[in-house]
């Protein structure tokens, strides 16, 4: 319907574009006493979910299979790394416990 009348369109794209500020605005006042990290955390899902959705786009298509192939996959990995390497490190722990014992 914002086609049909000229001019309007504008109008109404600068409102969404309002809207979006206003909604930034008002989460970040929101946010802020539980600390600015969760803010921007906010932001980078909602960025990561734009790219998700124009991942088809052959400017974007690049930037997605970097973001979700690479990057994602590999900060999921981290934690797992981190429990790895202590189970390792408490597995040595005890076996050299048990070493301990047997002289």
């Amino acid at each position: 319907p914002a086609r049909m009348v000229p001019g309007v369109l504008p109008l109404v794209l600068l409102l969404i574009l309002a809207a979006l500020g206003a909604a930034a605005w008002g989460l970040w006042v929101l946010l802020t006493p539980h600390g600015n990290v969760l803010f921007i955390l906010g932001l980078a899902t909602l960025g990561a979910l734009a790219i998700y959705a124009n991942s088809e786009k052959p400017f974007v298509k690049p930037v997605a299979v970097a973001l979700f192939d690479v990057i994602l996959p590999a900060l999921l990995a981290l934690p797992l790394v981190l429990v790895a390497w202590l189970q390792i490190a408490a597995g040595r722990w005890w076996l050299s416990l048990g070493r301990a014992k047997r002289l």
